[in-house]
Order: C-alpha cells, then sequence, then structure tokens
C-alpha cells in the first residue's frame, strides 16, 4: 500500500443521449374582459388540454372543452359566478 496505489478506476466513461431541453410553459399575460379571462403563454409546442375542478382537494381534474392546437399559445377561460379551479397541460 503506497500513495500511488489504485484500488478502483474508471476508464472511458461516458454518457450519450439524444434529449432536448424544452423551453419552460409560463404565463406571460392574462386579461380580463367580459367575454373571459384571456392566457397567453410560451413553452413546448402542443397540443395543450385545459382542465378544471371546483375546488382543490384531492381528486380528478375534468377535461375543459377540446384539446389546444399545437401553435395556439393562449385560451379564453369564462367568467362566472361559481368558483373553479384551472390548470393548463402538455396533453401528450
Amino acid at each position: 500500500m503506497g500513495t500511488g496505489s489504485w484500488f478502483w478506476g474508471i476508464d472511458d466513461f461516458g454518457l450519450y443521449g439524444t434529449g432536448v431541453a424544452q423551453e419552460p410553459f409560463q404565463i406571460v399575460r392574462t386579461t380580463l374582459s367580459a367575454t373571459g379571462l384571456q392566457l397567453n403563454w410560451t413553452g413546448p409546442a402542443g397540443p395543450y388540454q385545459v382542465q378544471s375542478r371546483a375546488t382543490l382537494d384531492a381528486g380528478t381534474w375534468q377535461d375543459y372543452g377540446t384539446a389546444i392546437n399545437a401553435a395556439q399559445r393562449s385560451v379564453i377561460l369564462p367568467t362566472t359566478n361559481n368558483a373553479a379551479f384551472y390548470r393548463i397541460r402538455l396533453a401528450r
């Protein structure tokens, strides 16, 4: 046992892959009007799906409307007297 001894070693180690970093999803503008709440965002190409729930307790989110096409980066949500929570998720 000396100062130049090797007990183990790794040679020619490499990690390879084709992972593509996606830009993060970010809501960049909200506009409230008589027709509803408009949300505009940036992020990876869709399609996106809006989902809604009446509460934030544990449970299932329900799809709201149809999927938003891949190029669209905005949606108008209705404003009603009933409280609702919405989320936008990548529909892949």
